[in-house]
């Protein structure tokens, strides 16, 4: 598996608290310009790492308790 460096990090971190944010946004977000974001994303969707962007309900405003867990499954 290749490994990212911190912009891009940073760029899935914002994604996953936002995943309908505009590249205007993210790169405000990260300190890149709006063009470096849009090279980058299509730079990971390339990578296989970013397969799609989905938005998430926000499903404790309908009065319901949830958890994301982020599993790193090793080979044996």
């Amino acid at each position: 598996m290749e490994k990212i460096d911190l912009k891009d990090r940073k760029l899935l971190l914002a994604l996953w608290q936002d995943g309908r944010a505009t590249t205007t946004r993210l790169g405000k977000q990260i300190g890149i310009s709006q063009e470096l974001v849009t090279y980058r994303l299509k730079r990971l969707k390339e990578k296989g790492i970013l397969q799609a962007i989905v938005p998430i309900i926000d499903l404790s405003a309908l009065g319901y308790m949830t958890y994301r867990l982020q599993l790193r499954l090793l080979p044996c």
